[in-house]
This record gives structure tokens, sequence and C-alpha cells, in this order.
């Protein structure tokens, strides 16, 4: 069983292509590493998976969903990203940030659960943040925003998680 399926995949940018007739399948509970030098793709196929950008021509299927097809939120309850770059342009709280990766299963004007909020805690705390969640996301340390995206992930509980240069900004420990 194939938890995604990417078939015949190409994708433009001003009429070059960058990603040409790219086909994989990635069986479920696999852990895949895309490499290769700077500037061949490897972050513009993640941002396809991802939706960020909108295929050419091809299909992305996750768990036999045409992810076209799939609503933001839908595509959300499925799929965390840790993107390559991630800015803030406005001064939110680590716990404030690590409380967006809940976003997909609440409803607009409806609250964190006690559920959520235990997640939250529990995240921060395997990150090694559990101390900050009341300071500003734009003062910290590069590895520290690092740490907090990755909270935001794992937050959203999903079984595929797409990491785009994970480890970014992190000290080797």
């Amino acid at each position: 069983m194939h938890k995604i399926q990417v078939k015949n995949l190409r994708f433009s940018i001003d009429k070059n292509e960058i990603l040409k007739d790219i086909s994989f399948n990635v069986p479920k509970g696999s852990f895949v590493g895309i490499i290769g030098p700077n500037g061949s793709g490897k972050s513009t196929l993640l941002k396809n998976i991802y939706r960020l950008y909108k295929p050419s021509s091809g299909q992305i299927i996750l768990d036999n969903k045409d992810l076209i097809h799939m609503k933001d939120k839908d595509c959300a309850k499925e799929t965390a990203v840790l993107a390559q770059e991630s800015d803030s342009q406005f001064d939110f709280t680590v716990e404030q940030i690590v409380k967006m990766g809940r976003y997909p299963y609440k409803s607009i004007f409806e609250d964190y659960s006690k559920e959520d909020l235990n997640m939250v805690s529990d995240m921060l705390k395997k990150v090694g943040l559990d101390n900050y969640i009341h300071r500003s996301f734009s003062n910290l340390s590069g590895g520290e925003k690092q740490r907090t995206l990755i909270a935001r992930a794992l937050v959203q509980n999903t079984d595929f998680l797409i990491l785009d240069e994970p480890t970014n900004h992190l000290d080797i420990g």
C-alpha cells in the first residue's frame, strides 16, 4: 500500500521546466530522503506535494485521494510540513506558533481543548522549549525557531511529515 504516489509530475516557472515527468511511490511507513545539488528541484518537488505550488501536469495521490481535489483543512489533517524557510511577519509567542498546528482540527471560533494544550506542552518539552512558551518567536535564535516549527508540525498529529532541511540551524547535539 502506498502512502503517496507521484505520477508524471511537471512544474514550470516562467517557461522554465523545473520538474520533468517525475514519478515515484512511497510505501506507508517509509522514511524517504531526497538528495541532490542546490537548485536541482528538491524543494520545488516538495512544494508541489504540499500544495504551495500547483503542478503544470501530473497527479499526486495521498492515501488514494487526489491532493488537487482535497480541501485545505483536510489536507492539513493528513500532511504536516516543516518548510525550508519559515518567516513570521507577526509577533507570536512560541506557544501560539505551536498551537497553530492544531488549526486543522478547529472550527472558526472553537477554543483549544485540554487535549490540544497537553499536546502543545508535550511537544515543547520534547524539543526542549517548555520554558519558552511566552517568549516571542521573533526573538529566538535560528535553532530555537526551528525547534518551535518542528513542535508545530508534530502537534498536527499526522502520519505524513514533509521536512525540508529540518536540521537547518540546529546544533549537532
